[in-house]
């Protein structure tokens, strides 16, 4: 029967004897509650089924939370690899989506042999007497003569007991995994749709794994609006709602170009915190995926270098959550001891030789970052390397060491084009046009500060076009083009006021200031 579907396109064959599926040839086996739940709606492809009809009449013997519903939908999502399968109709039900479903039974039905002298017919009364006599005489006969069993029952018997090993195992051993909607609120307002879209992002990437189901965005979205505001910021309650034994949590910050991802991983006895940085939310959310697959993925132990590596991540995590607070010198002393734990960690050491840096605590930042990059070994321009020079580079700069200043902007420079940087390669224009603006060298660093604002204006990013123009503000004050200087203020202004950004409004005064 199947591979006569199969020209038809896609397929699905129940098999409500023997409790197996196949679909587009592949063949799939659920839990006994599960595959009723299968049944149930496959019978009505199309129809929504509410979870009060579901729970009657799939769960009519037992007393259960709907949760149980979400993750057999879910079970039944992963296994037949498609979150389509089944569409979700919020505050109404569940319905089928695959319309060339076929549900059958192994009943054997027998067909009247052709017969030129009879035929014989029977009523449906008839029939069963006829049925019934012929079982009884068979039996008997198995029982007075002690036939062995064909071999192939024997076979038979042995993989039903297989797989219900499998589903029990299934069963006992089986976990949900909940990705909650990410914290965007640090994010600027054309970003906010990362709040469901990197979530959707993330759970698209997650493997399959045995014994785990994971619940799709509307299923989660169900789940917290069952929960108070207040209720939600305990994350115990979420496990109590949703029955999930896995948890991911998670907060993004930053500009276009230098996102941070601080997430964490629950579970009803413990959690997990560590922090990513990447440029572009695409990477984020790869990079997020897999590093949830292997929180998910059966650990056979831990060793000292998996506890350091959690130490440390943790010590990064935290120093992140205090920079969002804006509490620069606890987030210091947390990156302190994470570089502390492993001195060879670039992105630990650029992001301690930056908040020293922007503390004002220079000799610090070029302590740090010329330390940094010399555990970087034969000249491996490993990712931060070229943020680690831009800030060793700054720090020079604030020291009126130019010369080392220049080379080591150039480097960056060069390093931030080839890794597509673009962010840094903006900034470290920015620092080449100040460069060349106090050499007098004025040619040179208008092309510096408009090569920056391109960049800054491509990635768009409010943060570093306000401070580009205020760059190029007092660039024009310096050579008495008031009129220019007050434009390039006045568009500054604006992203300032519309954007909210706090760290750039000291800048606006000072440049302000000097109009005067």
């Amino acid at each position: 029967m199947g591979g006569r579907l199969a020209e038809l396109g896609s397929y699905c064959v129940i098999n409500i004897d023997t409790r197996v599926v196949e679909f587009n040839g592949s063949t799939i086996i659920l839990r006994p509650k599960t595959f009723e739940l299968l049944v149930l709606l496959a019978k009505t492809p199309g129809k929504v089924i509410s979870k009060a009809q579901i729970l009657e009449s799939v769960w009519q013997d037992s007393v259960v939370e709907e949760q149980v519903i979400f993750q057999s939908i879910n079970e039944i999502r992963k296994e037949f690899d498609s979150s389509k399968i089944i569409k979700t109709f919020p505050k109404k039900g569940y319905a089928w989506h695959e319309p060339n479903t076929s549900i059958i039974s192994e009943q054997f039905v027998a067909k009247p042999k052709d017969s030129k002298n009879s035929t014989v017919y029977f009523s449906n009364s008839s029939s069963v007497i006829v049925l019934v006599v012929i079982t009884l005489l068979v039996t008997s006969f198995y029982l007075l003569h002690d036939v062995p069993k064909p071999v192939q029952n024997l076979r038979v018997t042995t993989t039903e007991i297989q797989t219900e090993r499998a589903v029990q195992s299934i069963t006992e051993n089986h976990e949900g995994v909940l990705i909650l909607p990410f914290n965007v609120s640090l994010l600027q307002d054309s970003e906010k749709w990362l709040r469901y879209g990197a979530m959707q992002g993330v759970i698209d990437q997650i493997q399959p794994v045995q014994g785990i189901t994971l619940f799709q965005l509307e299923d989660v979205l169900e789940i917290v609006n069952r929960l108070s505001i207040d209720e939600r910021s305990d994350i115990s309650n979420l496990f109590d709602k949703s029955g999930a034994s896995i948890i991911l949590e998670t907060k993004i910050s930053g500009v276009p170009g230098d996102y941070n991802i601080v997430f964490s991983v629950y579970t009803p006895r413990s959690v997990d915190t560590k922090s990513l940085n990447v440029k572009d939310m695409n990477e984020g959310i790869n990079l997020l995926a897999q590093e949830f697959n292997k929180a998910t993925s059966p650990m056979t132990s831990i060793s000292t270098e998996s506890m350091n590596s959690k130490l440390r991540d943790s010590l990064i995590a935290e120093a992140i959550r205090l920079l969002e607070e804006n509490d620069r010198e606890s987030a210091l002393a947390f990156l302190e001891s994470a570089v502390a734990s492993d001195k060879a960690n670039l992105y630990a050491s650029y992001l301690y030789s930056k908040v020293a840096l922007n503390l004002g605590k220079v000799d610090l930042a070029l302590e740090s970052s010329s330390s940094a990059l010399a555990h970087v070994q034969g000249g491996d321009k490993a990712k931060y390397h070229n943020r680690l020079l831009f800030v060793f580079a700054t720090a020079s700069f604030i020291q009126k060491n130019y010369d080392i200043a220049e080379q080591s902007l150039q480097k960056a420079a060069l390093e931030s084009e080839m890794s597509k940087d673009w962010l840094y390669f903006s900034y470290t224009h920015s620092m080449l046009g100040k460069l060349h603006q106090y050499r007098s060298n004025y040619d040179d660093a208008k092309d510096y500060f408009d090569s920056a604002l391109k960049y800054q204006e491509l990635l768009k990013c409010p943060m570093g076009v306000a401070q580009t123009n205020l760059d190029l503000a007092e660039f024009y004050i310096v050579q008495d083009k008031i009129e220019l200087a007050k434009s390039s203020i006045e568009i500054s202004e604006s992203l300032i006021e519309e954007h909210n950004l706090t760290d750039a409004k000291s800048d606006l005064s000072a440049i302000k200031s000097k109009l005067k």
